[in-house]
């Protein structure tokens, strides 16, 4: 966008061309029309109107000025800045504009291989700045075709975008492309949806839908509704995909049977099990997978087993995990690649719903590996789903390293899970800046809508006010939770989380009642709504019952229950069953406090010597230091030397702040910070901000030599 350039910025750029005569200004003209970057001699040559010796002299002018190089084995033609390429644009008149590009389209469109990169992504280009829009139009339905196989989906969704913006400008271009508006519409939406931007998905579909004529194919019809329920559960809203779903199925006859109707009927299962409506699911799978095997639909076949698996897994039955199996067979056998993806998915999710964490995880790289071999992985929950089996298990490491690859992979709704996962994972390690920012970032990129999303948020607000010591935040929190308690009858099956959220309002509340300010009835009340929960879940969810040993112990502190250090101890037989390890250590932690306030000094040592190396080795820093100062207060050696400070930690930063520190010791600017930390520029500059003024340093120079100073050297690329 050249009237993005500053005025004086271009005005100081053009004085480079200055006595420059009108041959060499109309060169470089045309290689700023052109990129401006490794333009090749030929192009110029057919688009500048010059003889060449007048092309000649004119390069070697422009050379000479320092405002053009040349790389003669290629035989191209660069502008010394990209900043000088902008500029330049900007002397075209607008006459010019239109026969510069229009010179360049012709040339482009006669010999292709003059391009500089892609002559179809070029010539809708040059067409569309030619004012010739019924050549734009061809062009850029031709580029965007291209470039789905080629150089990805984000440049194929901005040409179609400028075929949709040219289209009325046509006169009869449905005629002209072959393609109907509404089937624009769609491709249009399909591309925006893989690019991670499901709510223009949702627009571009449902205006697909409101054009379609009354007495439109409803097989037709029920295919862009069925596409739109995909869309919705992007942003997480689970209730809109399953009525957009329900009707898909609505629209097909059911007899005769059809793949269309096979298809519908699996994809509403399927969206059925996302949310949580497993009677449901199950009973639409059958029909599909009858429907399926009577037509001997294969693929239909394979999709509707890798909905069933989870489903009977969710209703308690783990021989769903043999259905995921058979689905994933039936789709390799018939090469289904993004069937294949799905089985895997399912499955680490059903051994995560089970507990099985260390087999979660270790199915989910596997498929992971393998959506991204054969191109699947873009715009899916893998990386949502290997972060939350990873934080559970306290292979917190291991999340780290994916949620690095995540903004390639994820967008809409998973990209807000992997930040809303990030905001946790840095609650548990002390950085309630860093889980505010991450949580700002969830709610930006969607909607949260599903129960179990909604319950996650709710305890990542919770977890950064205990953390901070807001007294004021935490009972605004707790007065926001209040719904929840009665949410607990209905015919969807509550997320898990919900039990763990319950246990974290009530040690909430126990943390109140320590400090004189108990209330009973109302933690009576939470407690009775995880038992009401848990009766709801099949027995064999394991986690379920960890959550509600929990909640059962913080009930017992804020009571000051006699039985109190036996709750804990059974909370840490659970997590320690799961391998739950900050979960674990937390209950240790307790369990030695309710020990010590008994005045039993029984087990207190071991507790609190496994529950320090399990914080410490996690870096969960503030339940580290709550082990020690119980240590310190009981009288008790943990046999291990004191935890030096970290340099960062020397300065008064915090672990962030120490990071960034680290980047801009090396040189780095507030955008290559965030890029590198993978947070935004404006975060970035909030932190350098706070750096210069806890470091009394006056600019970034000082702040770097204080780094050095205290070995914060900069970690080397």
């Amino acid at each position: 966008d050249v009237s993005a350039l500053p005025e004086l910025l271009r005005d100081v750029l053009l004085l480079a061309l200055d006595g420059l005569s009108e041959a060499a200004l109309r060169t470089l003209r045309v290689v700023a029309a052109a990129g401006g970057e490794q333009v090749g001699h030929g192009l110029v040559a057919r688009a500048v109107g010059l003889s060449d010796r007048e092309l000649d002299a004119a390069v070697r002018e422009a050379v000479d000025a320092g405002v053009l190089t040349t790389d003669p084995g290629a035989g191209t033609y660069t502008l010394r800045h990209a900043l000088l390429t902008e500029a330049v644009s900007t002397t075209l008149l607008p006459g010019e504009v239109g026969r510069v590009h229009g010179r360049l389209a012709q040339a482009i469109g006669q010999d292709p291989g003059l391009a500089v990169r892609s002559a179809a992504a070029e010539l809708a280009h040059h067409w569309h700045l030619a004012q010739d829009q019924d050549r734009s139009l061809v062009a850029s339905l031709e580029a965007a075709r291209e470039a789905e196989t080629t150089v990805g989906i984000d440049e194929a969704r901005s040409h179609v975008e400028r075929a949709l913006t040219l289209w009325d400008q046509v006169l009869d271009a449905q005629e002209l492309v072959g393609l109907e508006h509404t089937e624009l519409m769609e491709w249009a939406a399909w591309l925006s949806y893989l690019a991670g931007q499901p709510r223009r998905a949702i627009a571009l579909q449902r205006a697909a839908l409101e054009e379609l004529p009354a007495d439109a194919d409803l097989y037709r019809q029920a295919r862009l509704h069925e596409r739109l329920g995909e869309y919705l559960w992007g942003i997480g809203d689970g209730d809109g995909a399953v009525s957009a779903r329900a009707e898909a199925v609505r629209l097909l006859p059911a007899d005769p049977p059809s793949p269309e109707r096979a298809r519908a009927l699996a994809g509403y299962s399927h969206i059925l099990m996302l949310t949580h409506r497993n009677d449901a699911s199950y009973e639409h799978g059958n029909a599909a997978l009858s429907m399926a095997r009577t037509l001997r639909e294969r693929e239909i076949e394979a999709a509707v087993l890798g909905t069933l698996g989870p489903s009977l897994v969710a209703r308690g039955d783990e021989d769903g995990l043999e259905l995921l199996h058979r689905a994933r067979a039936i789709a390799e056998e018939v090469g289904d690649d993004l069937q294949v993806s799905r089985t895997y998915h399912n499955e680490a999710a059903a051994l995560f719903s089970l507990g099985r964490y260390d087999e979660a995880i270790t199915v989910a790289t596997t498929g992971l590996d393998r959506a991204r071999a054969t191109d699947t992985a873009r715009g899916g929950g893998w990386i949502a789903m290997l972060v939350r089996a990873a934080v559970h298990r306290g292979r917190w490491e291991l999340a780290d390293q994916a949620l690095r690859t995540a903004s390639r992979e994820a967008g809409g709704y998973f990209a807000a899970l992997n930040q809303l996962y990030l905001a946790y994972l840095s609650a548990c390690r002390g950085e309630p800046e860093r889980a505010r920012s991450a949580l700002t970032e969830a709610r930006r990129l969607g909607v949260l809508n599903d129960e179990m999303t909604r319950d996650r948020v709710l305890m990542v607000q919770l977890m950064v006010a205990l953390l901070s010591g807001d007294t004021a935040q935490v009972t605004a929190t707790l007065d926001s939770l209040r719904p929840i308690d009665d949410r607990v009858e209905g015919s969807v099956r509550p997320a898990e989380d919900a039990v763990e959220l319950r246990a974290l309002v009530l040690r909430a509340l126990a943390d109140r009642a320590t400090r004189g300010r108990p209330d009973r009835a109302r933690g009576d009340t939470v407690l009775a709504s995880c038992h009401q929960i848990v009766e709801r879940m099949p027995a064999t969810f394991p986690p379920v019952k960890a959550w509600l040993a929990l909640a059962e112990a913080e009930h017992a502190r804020l009571t000051g229950a006699a039985d109190m250090a036996e709750r804990w101890a059974a909370a840490t037989d659970r997590c320690d069953q799961l391998q739950l390890v900050h979960h674990a250590a937390y209950a240790r932690l307790r369990q030695a406090q309710a020990l010590l306030d008994r005045g039993s000094r029984a087990q207190v040592n071991q507790l609190l010597l496994e529950a320090f190396t399990q914080a410490e080795a996690l870096g969960a820093v503030p339940l580290r230091n709550d082990v020690a100062a119980l240590a310190r207060r009981a009288n008790i050696d943990l046999g291990r030397q004191e935890v030096s400070p970290t340099p960062a930690e020397q300065l008064g930063l915090t672990p962030r702040e120490g990071e960034v520190l680290e980047l801009l010791a090396a040189g780095r600017t507030n955008p290559q910070i965030a890029e590198r930390l993978y947070i935004s520029a404006k975060t970035a500059s909030v932190h350098v901000s706070n750096i210069l003024r806890k470091l009394e340093a006056t600019n970034r120079g000082e702040a770097a030599a204080i780094a050095h100073r205290h070995g914060l050297a900069p970690s080397p690329d």
